[in-house]
């Protein structure tokens, strides 16, 4: 899974968002698949913060356990503050806690990621819808339309 700020993955994304007025066919094209993409890396993220979350959990049971016991027999009153205190301190707890914060902190951009790509899509719609409102009005604007096409070869 891509680092927040890889740079080779944020120039992707500066790719995916940017829109070309004079391309709107192939910003048509592009968007289900830029979705798609984002969409996947967001869901592979929802996957590694949920078991990092699951892990602290697990993580923090198994130390109450050993933590509990170990203090009953050393023959320490056992309270569940003192127990949850133990828990807590252990640098065992404290990396599965950083590791789903980080876990968390990606989600949470990986999300903004996608939300960028689905507002290009909205964009995108707004601009096509635009274009034929002024190719139908205005015959210049119809034949820079046009001459874009030609250009790019899709005629």
């Amino acid at each position: 899974m891509p680092k927040i700020h890889d740079l080779e993955v944020d120039k992707y994304l500066a790719d995916c968002v940017t829109i070309t007025p004079e391309a709107i066919q192939e910003e048509f094209i592009r968007v289900p698949a830029d979705l798609a993409y984002w969409g996947e890396l967001h869901a592979q993220a929802v996957k590694v913060h949920l078991t990092a979350k699951m892990e602290v959990e697990r993580m923090a049971a198994k130390l109450a356990m050993e933590y509990r016991e170990r203090m009953s027999v050393e023959g320490k009153k056992t309270t569940e503050a003192t127990v949850e205190a133990a828990v807590l301190l252990d640098s065992a707890y404290h990396e599965a806690r950083l590791a789903a914060i980080e876990a968390e902190a990606t989600r949470a951009s990986l999300r903004s990621r996608f939300d960028a790509v689905a507002a290009k899509r909205d964009m995108v719609q707004s601009l096509g819808a635009q274009i034929r409102v002024e190719m139908e009005r205005d015959p210049i604007v119809r034949e820079a339309v046009r001459g874009s096409r030609v250009n790019r070869g899709d005629f």
